[in-house]
Order: structure tokens, then sequence, then C-alpha cells
């Protein structure tokens, strides 16, 4: 009976970070990770960038929030505009 088995299935809880409700991961590579994620404070879906590993101390953290910065200067119709950038739960 598919219509049992739909029913009694357990939706799959919603993973957050911060304010962001994470949707799927887009793709990884050594250094980072990309998540489709919903942003409710202005009801918007965006590209959530972060790093692939817990940066281990306040300046690495520092370090990886100045290069996320220093890159969201680059202007070109093939790039993705950097919204906001920031540490969340030292990530």
């Amino acid at each position: 009976m598919p219509e049992l088995e739909a029913s009694t299935a357990k939706p799959h809880p919603t993973r957050m970070f911060g304010r962001f409700a994470l949707r799927q991961l887009l793709g990884k590579s050594e250094r980072c990770m990309t998540w489709l994620a919903f942003d409710p404070r202005n009801a918007q879906e965006l590209m959530l960038t972060m790093p692939r590993v817990q940066p281990a101390t306040e300046a690495a953290a520092a370090a990886w929030k100045a290069e996320v910065e220093h890159a969201a200067r680059l202007k070109h119709p093939h790039l993705a505009h950097v919204v906001e950038a920031g540490v969340q739960d030292h990530w």
C-alpha cells in the first residue's frame, strides 16, 4: 500500500545554521562547502558558503572572513554577488 507508506513516513527535520534553513548541499571543495539555504528574514533563497572544517581559533575565523570580504569585491556577471559575510557559532 503506497498510500500507507507515504502517510507514515516521517519528514526530515530542517537543518538550521543560525537563522538560515539549510535545504541542500550544492557542492564542496577541499576548503569550503556551499548550501542552498533559506533566509526567513528576507524570505529569500540564497547560497551559503562556509569553511568545510570549523576554524580552530578566533584568528583563523577572522582570517577566513577577511578572505571572503576581499573576494566579495569582485564584480563579474557570471559570479554571484555577496549579500552578507559574518561568523556564526565560530564558523
